[in-house]
């Protein structure tokens, strides 16, 4: 039992915004004891990616994937961008995000809810926002 490392408080620095976030330093602890320098960690669950920042810090080779294309931009942004000053396509690079039309429409085949999500963020919107019109 680790009982030396704290949850994350609402205002903890390291804070991205998602009640699911895991500490850093839990992270870290647990890949220092699994793994060693040089090694991947993969995470296929990655969401916001505390994992692939403690793997990164801890000079692993890392992989992630997740299902929602917003979590993996905000994660490049926030987290590899931001936080760890990596630049994509040299330091890393993000794959399944749509950057054609056709890559768009197949999105839209596999998932259209995620294709929503997409547009919205694509058109500077929140996910979180509620949007419509008004009738005539």
């Amino acid at each position: 039992m680790w009982n030396d490392i704290d949850s994350l408080s609402g205002r903890a620095r390291e804070r991205i915004g998602y009640a699911t976030q895991k500490p850093i330093a839990l992270l870290e602890r647990i890949i220092k004891a699994s793994s060693n320098e040089g090694d991947t960690v993969f995470d296929p669950f990655c969401g916001l990616a505390t994992t692939l920042e403690a793997a990164h810090r801890l000079n692993r080779k890392w992989t992630g994937i997740d299902i929602a294309i917003h979590a993996v931009k905000r994660v490049a942004k926030v987290r590899w961008q931001d936080r760890l000053r990596l630049v994509e396509g040299k330091d890393f690079v993000v794959d399944g995000v749509p950057r054609t039309l056709e890559g768009a429409r197949d999105l839209w085949q596999r998932d259209p809810y995620h294709f929503q999500k997409w547009c919205r963020s694509r058109g500077g919107l929140r996910n979180n926002e509620a949007h419509g019109r008004r009738r005539p």
